[in-house]
């Protein structure tokens, strides 16, 4: 419980942290490049480099899209949208983890309808007449909810199908050289010039 609640007060804290201080000075492209770097430096000394070469592809693969497509979207949302609004629109991942896990099973449970009613609801209440950055913030930020929700169920069912024992450090280090394979494209294609002023600006 301990650490549900550390975990849930850094989150939330990050929400505010992000909308109101990095992306009004830094592009979706360098932030979610450096809090890939950041992250990969944190495991890679946990990482086992013994296991088979095609169970590192898929977690690299798995990284790439649950942690690098997803922070893209998910940093990209703040420059067209609230953060009150940003964490409103993450309420549809459950529901994402549930239709993509019906998917791989091939069944669909009663529950899953009940959740689209309670989003559905949620959002009618929230939102009467949303403007157009508002409804690409939401697109973009159910994006990145599928993207996480893909890769938290293609996982499971990785570790299920090769019956491998999960190694949480060493995974979230393939995970997220992934992830940091795909921003890195990103990065080098954005305006690093432009980061670089940017940076002079936070340093004054």
């Amino acid at each position: 419980m301990a650490y549900l609640l550390t975990t849930t007060f850094i989150w939330a804290f990050s929400f505010s942290l992000i909308g109101h201080y990095l992306s009004p000075v830094i592009d979706s492209w360098s932030l979610s490049f450096f809090r890939t770097l950041i992250a990969l430096l944190v495991f890679i000394p946990f990482i086992d480099i013994k296991i088979s070469r095609k169970h590192m592809l898929f977690m690299i693969l798995i990284g790439a899209v649950q942690i690098g497509i997803m922070y893209l979207m998910y940093l990209n949302a703040f420059q067209f949208t609230s953060v009150s609004k940003i964490l409103l629109f993450t309420i549809t991942t459950p529901l994402y983890v549930t239709f993509i896990a019906d998917l791989v099973e091939k069944k669909f449970r009663s529950f899953f309808y009940v959740s689209i009613v309670s989003i559905v609801g949620a959002s009618f209440l929230r939102f009467t007449s949303p403007a157009q950055n508002d409804l690409i913030g939401f697109f973009l930020i159910q994006g990145a909810n599928f993207c996480f929700a893909l890769g938290q169920v293609l996982y499971k069912y990785f570790e299920k199908w090769t019956g491998r024992t999960p190694n949480g450090m060493s995974d979230f280090a393939y995970f997220y050289i992934g992830a940091l394979t795909f921003t890195t494209i990103g990065f080098l294609s954005s305006d690093v010039k432009l980061l670089y002023q940017m940076t002079l600006q936070l340093g004054y």
